[in-house]
């Protein structure tokens, strides 16, 4: 949070400013590419490692949420021969399906050869043919790299030892689950969204006295979250993950799996 040294306003024009000098050397590349008239032969793709809070939720940076500011990453692909009017689509992509996509378009690598070395994302081929298409029905979401920042910046050590900021989230259409814990899955909190009822996920349903009326939904994310955990090997290592959604306390309480 920044709101004692800049307002809300010199923050985002900051922002746009940082946008200004990075679009810079993006076009650099781009014009370096019509100069050796490698354009039309060039599939490009333009993308970020996470999304801007820009004062949504009072927060700035990427911070340790699963809020759509954050997780939601601009990506662009782009070769004039086949794309000659711009278009989208509203499809869900992960950042680890990029290797899959750029694997098919230069048929460098089979999905068996990918699977076989540990790349489970997958091939975004069939929606750059159709806009319209899909490959996914969610997206799981989860960090637990911001201890570095802590100690480095902030001077917390072990903050993952008493601060709930490592996440596991999965986002569908129409809902965002998130579960947050510490290095041993204690402190557990918990966060689920109605996003057509509520986009912009001021409401948390899994919090107060909203958590029992929406109880049967909770559990029902957690247990798909669970099982996306089990498929992609994800689940947090050193204690046993809750089998319950909206478990509070020690995590060891919940079932138990082998790490």
């Amino acid at each position: 949070m920044l709101s004692g040294f800049v307002s809300h306003s010199e923050y985002c024009r900051f922002y746009a400013h940082l946008h200004s000098a990075v679009d810079k050397q993006i076009a650099a590349v781009l014009d370096k590419l019509d100069e050796k008239g490698l354009t039309e032969d060039t599939f490009i793709f333009r993308f970020a490692d996470h999304g801007e809070q820009g004062w949504s939720h009072q927060s700035i940076e990427k911070g340790v949420n699963s809020y759509q500011e954050t997780i939601n990453v601009p990506m662009i692909i782009s070769n004039p021969k086949l794309f000659p009017e711009g278009r989208t689509t509203t499809s869900f992509s992960s950042l680890i399906d990029l290797v899959p996509t750029v694997a098919e378009i230069t048929g460098a690598a089979s999905p068996e050869d990918l699977k076989s070395k540990g790349i489970c994302g997958k091939s975004l081929v069939p929606i750059i043919s159709d806009p319209n298409a899909s490959v996914r029905d969610n997206i799981m979401f989860y960090t637990e790299d911001f201890e570095y920042f802590f100690n480095k910046y902030l001077g917390m050590h072990n903050a993952f030892a008493t601060i709930p900021a490592k996440i596991r989230s999965i986002r569908f259409e129409d809902w965002m689950y998130a579960v947050y814990f510490t290095n041993t899955g204690t402190k557990l909190q918990y966060e689920m969204y109605n996003l057509t009822d509520d986009p912009g996920q001021m409401t948390n349903l899994a919090w107060g006295s909203r958590k029992q009326a929406n109880h049967a939904q909770m559990q029902k994310l957690h247990d798909m979250l669970t099982a996306e955990l089990e498929t992609y090997n994800a689940l947090p290592k050193g204690f046993q993950w809750p089998g319950r959604g909206g478990v509070l306390g020690e995590a060891q309480r919940g079932r138990a799996y082998a790490v």
